[in-house]
């Protein structure tokens, strides 16, 4: 009995092994995969960095690793994948984008700029090497670089509301009230529903701490213009891209009654804006 309960110990160990060697390189890579977008990025890292040991070759196991990282705030060992990312695919577009954020997050603005402007030479046609680049401008206060590189995107994808955002956030700093309204307008013209519907969701993480950011700067706004109508309307917006609409009706009510003007497209703007939080909620 004892040689029998051996032998059948041996068998399922046996079986083991043969079950877990059958998983293939692909379904390592897919589970890595499901683990990135559930927010497990530990798990994602586990998964990747067992991908890239059985293909050391494909750039997308460094890619994806970075992005986890990334997603953690690592952003020195997300730079290091990326690069690898970089050195096994030098014309993919994508790696100097993901590296050029980190970089970007790390305050190396040259290096990040560097990165996004590779991605467009790449692919000319990069919206997110517009837009990123354009960020760096943005922190560096280069705000007419901004806009052009800002324009150039409208150029691929005239109707991504994301982009007139980005512009509205630039005249929101330059104190430019009516070109506010304008970019404003036509990203609710062409979505009312601008919450990172039209961003790559490799991306996501990334975006809502740009967000996050420029929530810290109309915070300050704020405290320090505490009768500015234009403080409040452009924290709602922030908070209004952020799911945060509760704080977003808050600052619209605000704003509309701190504004004592007579322009009634501003007045327009906001209601828009407030149906659209009712319509989501």
């Amino acid at each position: 009995m004892k040689k029998i309960k051996l032998a059948v110990l041996f068998f399922i160990i046996a079986q083991t092994g043969i079950l877990y060697s059958q998983t293939t390189p692909e379904q390592i890579f897919s589970k890595g995969l499901e683990a990135f977008y559930g927010a497990n990025f530990q798990e994602g890292i586990k998964y990747f960095s067992e991908y890239i040991t059985s293909a050391p070759t494909d750039f997308r196991g460094y890619n994806y690793r970075g992005l986890c990282n990334q997603s953690m705030k690592n952003y020195q060992s997300s730079i290091e994948d990326f690069t690898s990312a970089i050195n096994l695919s030098k014309n993919n577009s994508e790696g100097f984008v993901n590296r050029g954020n980190s970089y970007l997050m790390l305050g190396n603005f040259s290096s990040a700029i560097t990165d996004f402007s590779d991605a467009i030479k790449f692919e000319p046609n990069n919206i997110e090497g517009y837009t990123g680049r354009a960020r760096v401008y943005t922190q560096q206060g280069k705000y007419s670089n901004a806009l052009s590189d800002l324009n150039s995107a409208i150029g691929v994808d005239p109707k991504n509301p994301r982009i007139y955002l980005s512009k509205a956030w630039i005249h929101i700093l330059n104190n430019d009230t009516t070109k506010i309204q304008e970019d404003i307008s036509l990203a609710m013209y062409y979505d009312s529903n601008i919450v990172f519907t039209d961003s790559k969701r490799e991306l996501l993480y990334v975006k809502i701490d740009n967000y996050k950011n420029v929530l810290s700067i109309m915070n300050d706004r704020v405290n320090k213009f505490p009768g500015s109508y234009l403080s409040y309307f452009s924290r709602g917006v922030v908070y209004f891209l952020m799911n945060k609409y509760s704080n977003s009706v808050s600052d619209l009510k605000k704003s509309l009654g701190l504004y004592t003007g007579n322009d009634q497209e501003f007045k327009n703007l906001v209601n828009q804006i407030l149906r659209s939080i009712r319509r989501n909620s």
